[in-house]
């Protein structure tokens, strides 16, 4: 494994160590129990942390782990542990906060004698507030875990686009994005993504990248129910960065062989009688960063077109719109973003792209961002369904 790889999981197990050191002082010491009782949570803590270290290990297959360990075997336990830690640390940062201000209240507002009656009362209340974060915690973790494993919903979604030529009036797009087949999403759910695609009878089917977390040679069985996709203009797929993750090169050929026309930083003509549109894709915006890729072009990919043509891009990322809106696109179909997947990240996602989820107006263009027919990493969705996106196109 690359000094950077282990690097980066060095400083993720320093982060987890000491975030659930933080649980441990808020939730585990104000509890009245014995020493023993309290040794023990503290234990289930250190599990916690341990089972996903080892289920991130195995799944990379590092060292024994890789000889020992199916890489599937801890995932499941692994991202559940890393689901629940991720919602009870956000409760108690949240709790915690709305302490502090009201504590910064009591100051200024509350005499010190009444202020130090008020700390006792709040120490009494500690086994509550531990009850009450645990309680809280455990049921975001149920229904998020029962939203992502859902049936992802599907949206429809009209683009108004000038000149849009008649025969292409009501033709419709499907869209898959960041499905993440992998860890905890398996063949099952790719058999219902497929199948709910089919039925949308949709002209042509569009695959924005992030289909994938693993390597070709693990996930061939987990994928083939995607070669059962069917739309009578042709399916098209871009890549995302989590494709670059696993091998790129490999993963387009595998979808090249499900019946996918791979669009890297080139495009086609969509005909439908005696008219045509103009479909480009662009790599994913990252993929300067891996060795033996070239860089996101969108003007590679509009190279083909004819100035009076409708042009549509698929791009991963919704941050390619700059490059697409100087190229020459009228209308962008993304993912990525996930919108977030679940809160606090569903309100931070806004720092890292313009644009993050449902349909946006760039610059005169119109930009699309799915939320993930998946999830990724912890099997959560919070307040972010999945989807699969059903676009119909309509002459302004």
């Amino acid at each position: 494994m690359p000094n950077r790889f282990f690097g980066f999981i060095s400083i993720g197990f320093i982060v987890l160590a000491f975030s659930y050191f933080y649980l441990g002082i808020r939730l585990i010491r104000p509890l009245k129990k014995s020493r023993l009782a309290k040794l023990i949570l503290w234990g289930v803590l250190f599990s916690l942390i341990l089972i996903q270290v080892l289920g991130h290990l195995s799944y990379r297959q590092v060292g024994w782990l890789g000889e020992v360990l199916h890489p599937f075997h801890l995932q499941w336990p692994a991202y559940g542990a890393l689901g629940f830690w991720s919602c009870l640390f956000t409760v108690v940062i949240l709790v915690d906060f709305l302490k502090v201000l009201k504590y910064l209240y009591l100051k200024v507002r509350v005499p010190s004698s009444k202020l130090q009656t008020h700390k006792r009362r709040e120490f009494l209340k500690g086994g509550i507030y531990s009850v009450g974060v645990l309680s809280t915690g455990t049921l975001m973790t149920g229904v998020g875990i029962a939203s992502a494993i859902s049936d992802p919903t599907v949206k429809q979604v009209e683009i108004p686009l000038e000149g849009l030529p008649d025969a292409f009036r009501g033709f419709r797009i499907a869209q898959i994005s960041d499905l993440h087949i992998g860890p905890t999403i398996k063949r099952e759910y790719v058999e219902r993504v497929v199948s709910i695609t089919n039925e949308l009878k949709a002209d042509l089917i569009v695959v924005t990248g992030d289909m994938v977390d693993g390597k070709v040679l693990e996930l061939s069985n987990e994928v083939e129910p995607l070669g059962r996709l069917q739309s009578p203009h042709g399916i098209y797929y871009v890549t995302g960065n989590h494709e670059y993750y696993w091998g790129a090169k490999e993963w387009i050929e595998k979808f090249k062989a499900l019946g996918m026309v791979p669009l890297i930083n080139e495009g086609v003509h969509i005909q439908r009688g005696d008219t045509q549109i103009y479909m480009g894709g662009v790599s994913d915006i990252g993929s300067r960063r891996f060795e033996g890729y070239g860089e996101s072009d969108s003007f590679r990919a509009i190279e083909g077109a004819f100035d009076e043509e409708v042009k549509v891009l698929l791009a991963h990322q919704p941050r390619s719109c700059y490059g697409a809106k100087k190229a020459g696109f009228h209308f962008q179909i993304s993912g990525h973003t996930h919108a977030g997947q679940t809160f606090p990240w569903s309100l931070l996602i806004y720092l890292f792209q313009p644009y993050v989820k449902g349909l946006n107006r760039h610059e005169g263009m119109w930009v699309y961002v799915n939320q993930g027919t998946g999830y990724w990493g912890p099997p959560l969705r919070l307040g972010v369904p999945s989807e699969i996106t059903l676009f119909s196109l309509q002459r302004v």
